[in-house]
């Protein structure tokens, strides 16, 4: 991938990079700092144009715990202090990050659609935490866009004085702040001490005097000779060893090389780089800001211990378990904790990450994680827009995501990272909405379930809805299973003692559903295998005018007639052939009379009607046959007379 494959914002500033330093220049990249009297001016050059200064960064510190850092993508820095600047020495750090011709940049993908970027390179930090993550190129540092092996840091330091508000520049043959301008550190206190033991008046208090000792292995001893001393005898002791390493080392007796107990505290070997360590005082205040500061390949440390080169790292080695930790600043910029193989890194935080992305507090002598906060409410609390954890299982591929939506404080658990919720909870849910206790049973408005699934409200609301949209008909809705006789009850809490059930009453030949009162000693209703129906009371169909149409007068002459030739027998049903049973065919008297909704079952009213009705035929014809047999009574009687 080349430049022009580079969003427009960062070609362009390659491409003035380039421009601007084409000019002819030394041959390696070099870094300068014009010292003028109201600020100064720092450049970097290269020699030649297909070169590109990714970044520049300038640290200064001086008296009074002042610090200034800056950090350009292009090859000019310019400073004019705002205010007064307190006068002293002030020390000055610069680094120039450059990528040479043959320099790619890392690979970038754009999808479109959704205006995400991808970043193959596997330790960007950028997108360390999701295949995918939104990010704006304007956030991303030039220098990320290529490999760490295709760049080069260029390093530079000085000095410079201010003088009554105004900036001198120091030059190679002057004085800096460890000389006449600043107190002598410890070390330099440590060493001049040393000094005054072995050679007196070789030291003064401002430690200008040079103290030259020519011979092989040069040696200084610092010994106590009281003999009341608990010290007695015990020395520190400078010299340079066969390997031209300078060490300090520390014996409980006399001797340097012959005796066993001698220890090295501080050993520095020979082409040790630059400022390997340098501690910075407080000026003519040691108890300022900055007094002790430790620098590590700085002369410009601006904490208790700093640490400044390519990926910094610290071992933490256990010499009696022969395990190793270590703490770096990798290549991507991200902060990691690991064991031993740099390869593996179960602690790592990203250059990305927001303030308070990981707080551990403690609350009555327990732990509290927060996220996204400093004051955990609880022993594990993330505050965000939308506060989400996601579980993915490296072998099924498979997301689970708990969050707390932002639009409408829901709680969802779903698959995937931001669709598909599963289990949801208003913001607004009531307390107890589903509450599992000991035992596994389920509440559903009760802290204290006393069934399997006890559902408890007090506001006429508690109802099952089941409800199924699918196409497929006679489906079961409700299905209750028991080794034995299942049963389902109601009750009415209102009345005492007001029980009702439904339940099956066994097997063949019993096998029947039944409906009773619990404690009635009886069964009210039975539906058995076969159909028969037995109730323990009266039969009531509904008969009212109110609920009748199409009412029809008929003639019971013409049903006397249609029942003359309806065919009547004894029988028996099929699933119980020992009872006998007697009366017409549906068939027959569907074919008959025309009755009900099929003829294949008759009504117990439509029997009852035609038997009515039958009988009031023959009442008719009684009432006619005795009116006849009247008239013949009264002629015979006529003709008698």
């Amino acid at each position: 991938m080349s430049l022009s494959a580079l969003k427009l914002k960062k070609l362009t500033a390659a491409i003035g990079t380039c421009l601007v330093l084409g000019a002819s220049g030394p041959l390696l990249a070099d870094t300068q700092l014009v010292v003028e009297n109201d600020g100064l001016m720092l450049s970097a050059f290269v020699g030649s144009s297909s070169d590109v200064v990714l970044s520049m960064s300038l640290r200064i510190i001086g008296p009074d715990g002042f610090v200034l850092e800056k950090r350009v993508e292009d090859s000019v820095i310019n400073w004019i202090p705002e205010g007064d600047l307190a006068d002293g020495i002030y020390h000055w750090e610069a680094w120039t990050v450059t990528a040479g011709p043959g320099a790619q940049p890392r690979d970038f993908m754009l999808d479109r659609s959704t205006h995400q970027h991808e970043v193959s390179a596997l330790g960007d930090a950028q997108i360390q935490s999701a295949p995918f993550a939104e990010i704006s190129l304007d956030d991303v540092p030039v220098e990320r866009f290529f490999r760490s092996q295709d760049k080069q840091v260029i390093r530079e330091s000085g000095s410079f004085r201010v003088n009554n508000g105004w900036l001198e520049e120091l030059k190679a043959n002057q004085d800096d702040s460890l000389s006449q301008h600043a107190e002598p550190t410890g070390v330099q206190k440590l060493v001049g001490a040393l000094l005054d033991r072995l050679i007196p008046t070789a030291h003064a208090d401002t430690f200008n005097t040079n103290v030259i000792i020519e011979k092989s292995f040069p040696t200084l001893e610092y010994r106590d000779t009281d003999a009341a001393s608990a010290n007695s005898g015990r020395a520190f002791i400078a010299y340079f060893n066969e390997q031209m390493q300078f060490q300090i080392r520390y014996s409980q007796t006399s001797g340097i090389i012959t005796l066993p107990l001698i220890t090295t505290p501080i050993a520095i070997q020979r082409g040790a780089a630059n400022n390997s360590i340098f501690i910075r005082g407080g000026g003519s205040n040691p108890s300022a800001f900055g007094s002790g500061f430790v620098g590590m390949g700085t002369n410009t440390p601006t904490e208790a211990l700093h640490i400044s080169r390519a990926q910094p790292q610290i071992r933490l080695e256990n010499t009696s378990e022969s395990q190793s930790w270590y703490v770096r600043n990798s290549n991507a910029g991200r902060f990691e904790i690991s064991a031993n193989s740099a390869a593996v890194n179960p602690f790592t935080i990203a250059t990305t990450a927001p303030d308070l992305g990981f707080y551990l507090a403690g609350t009555g002598g327990r732990p509290a994680l927060g996220i996204g906060t400093d004051s955990p409410q609880t022993r594990f609390q993330i505050v965000s827009d939308i506060a989400q954890i996601a579980l993915t299982g490296t072998t099924s591929n498979t997301t689970w995501s708990i969050r707390n939506r932002s639009a409408d404080g829901h709680l969802s658990i779903g698959r995937g990272v931001s669709t598909g919720t599963v289990l949801g909870l208003a913001q607004n849910a009531p307390n107890n909405s589903l509450r599992i206790d000991g035992s596994g049973n389920i509440g559903i408005g009760t802290a204290s379930p006393s069934q399997s699934l006890h559902i408890q409200r007090a506001d006429n609301t508690a109802q099952i809805l089941v409800q199924d949209d699918g196409a497929l008909d006679g489906q079961s809705l409700f299905n209750l299973r028991n080794n034995g006789h299942p049963s389902f009850r109601l009750q009415d809490t209102s009345q005492s003692d007001v029980r009702w059930q439904f339940a099956t009453s066994g097997t063949q030949p019993n096998d029947c559903f039944i409906v009773n009162k619990i404690g009635s000693g009886t069964v009210e209703m039975r539906i058995c295998a076969g159909g028969d129906l037995e109730i323990a009371g009266t039969l009531s169909q509904g008969s009212s005018r109110s609920i009748k149409e199409n009412i029809i007068e008929l003639n019971p002459a013409s049903v006397l007639a249609a029942l003359e030739s309806l065919p009547l027998a004894e029988w028996s049903y099929q699933h119980d052939s020992e009872i006998r049973h007697f009366g017409p065919m549906a068939e027959d008297f569907y074919a008959a009379f025309g009755l009900g909704n099929s003829d294949k079952r008759i009504a117990p009213g439509d029997l009852g009607g035609i038997a009515m009705a039958a009988t009031k035929g023959l009442l008719e014809e009684k009432q006619i046959l005795e009116q006849r047999v009247a008239r013949l009574e009264e002629e015979l009687l006529a003709n008698k007379q």
